[in-house]
């Protein structure tokens, strides 16, 4: 199969634009647990509530001593986890840099490598412009080898780097690392991480115009973030399951699932998924002709 230029103009104008913005969180499989055991039970609530989880960073931050670089290296990669789940490109960054420097004075050289390849991770997966996307590629390529060959951590940076492929409308080369991650990370019983590359795949196959496949992709997004209570991760996969029904003309399917991922993204505070879903509703009224209503 070859994902061409032709096959991705087939693609309708609308969901073209906003595959490119949609971010998947980075799933709890591709996330060590952090060092400080203290702070794990707060990672663990950012894909919940990522509003809630940044304004207790910022709490901690505000009375940590200013010399323990370990904890604010660590609540610095949260924040900017949750910076990323609520849509805030510019807070990743920021967040990102000053927990660098925090690594950087860091003598243990596992804990900087965990943290330092989560960071990457994050920073990939929230790069917008093709300046962004061409370092976020430059850079998980480059962190490739330092990795143990076929292991699960391999299977993270192959999704990661499949959805910056996607975004920068690498198509080929999206689906050659999607496949191969979903590969490992169902060969490591990581099907939290199997799920994430699915979601790559099922926006990409979209793309394409491979409405089966991509279909496919997304209903075992949807299956695993409900049965795992992934409130972001489900509100994405629907919306792009959503999108997929939409171009199959199963039309009140697909404004049922965008409506439950307008729901989902309320509770989350994300005003930008929200937008998303309602112009994804919009959509599916003009392809109905339900002109008015739309």
């Amino acid at each position: 199969m070859r994902l061409t230029e032709a096959s991705r103009r087939t693609f309708p104008t609308f969901g073209l634009l906003i595959l490119g913005a949609l971010a998947s969180p980075v799933w709890a499989a591709c996330k060590m647990p952090l060092p400080t055991p203290s702070l794990r039970l707060l990672d663990s609530r950012t894909d919940a509530d990522p509003m809630a989880v940044d304004a207790e960073v910022n709490q901690r931050l505000a009375k940590l001593d200013g010399t323990d670089n370990l904890q604010w290296a660590e609540l610095l990669a949260i924040q900017a986890e949750a910076a990323s789940l609520m849509d805030n490109p510019s807070r990743v960054r920021e967040a990102i840099a000053a927990g660098r420097q925090r690594l950087g004075q860091l003598s243990d050289e596992g804990i900087r490598g965990s943290l330092g390849f989560r960071m990457a991770l994050i920073e990939a997966d929230s790069a917008v412009s093709p300046a962004e996307l061409a370092a976020a590629l430059a850079n998980l390529t480059r962190l490739e080898p330092t990795l143990p060959a076929e292991s699960l951590q391999h299977a993270c940076l192959l999704i990661m780097r499949s959805g910056v492929n996607r975004r920068l409308f690498h198509n080929d080369d999206s689906v050659r690392d999607g496949l191969l991650a979903h590969r490992l990370a169902t060969e490591a019983n990581a099907p939290s991480a199997a799920a994430d590359t699915a979601f790559e795949l099922a926006s990409t196959y979209l793309r394409a115009g491979l409405l089966v496949d991509a279909i496919g992709m997304a209903d075992e997004v949807v299956h695993y973030s409900r049965s795992t209570h992934q409130l972001g991760a489900l509100a994405h996969g629907l919306q792009v399951k959503a999108w997929i029904l939409a171009e199959m003309q199963r039309y009140e399917e697909a404004l049922t699932a965008t409506a439950e991922a307008r729901e989902l993204n309320l509770q989350l505070h994300s005003a930008v998924d929200v937008t998303y879903a309602d112009q994804g509703r919009c959509d599916v009224l003009l392809k109905m002709g339900r002109v008015d209503a739309a």
